[in-house]
């Protein structure tokens, strides 16, 4: 049980790390970066499963294509919540200053 945990996790860990790291270097958030994340995780998975050399190729394929197959959609929603404004977090918008959500701490700070 927690060894398939820690493995889920690790999934989880590196898909948001791809995802991060396309959007970063080609500077858009859109579907494909969800989805291509998505394919190279559920893919590096598929891998990982054991079996001889041509069933882990065939479960790194179907992994990858259901993926993305999923991811896309997943990406799309993801796409238009954050345009929408559903994404923002509550404790920057609170803030008086997006460009420093510290401040209204450091204004506390000095009253007292």
């Amino acid at each position: 049980m927690k060894k398939d945990l820690l493995g889920h996790l690790i999934s989880f860990a590196s898909y948001v790390g791809i995802q991060n790291l396309l959007s970063w270097k080609l500077g858009v958030d859109e579907p494909f970066n969800v989805m291509a994340a998505a394919s190279l995780t559920f893919g590096a998975r598929g891998f990982m499963k054991p079996g001889s050399i041509r069933s882990r190729a065939r479960n790194m394929a179907l992994y990858s294509v259901k993926a993305g197959a999923l991811g896309f959609p997943i990406g799309m929603i993801q796409m238009k919540l954050m345009e929408s404004g559903i994404m923002v977090s509550p404790s920057i918008s609170k803030s008086p200053s997006a460009e420093n959500p510290h401040s209204v701490v450091k204004e506390d700070v000095e009253k007292n």
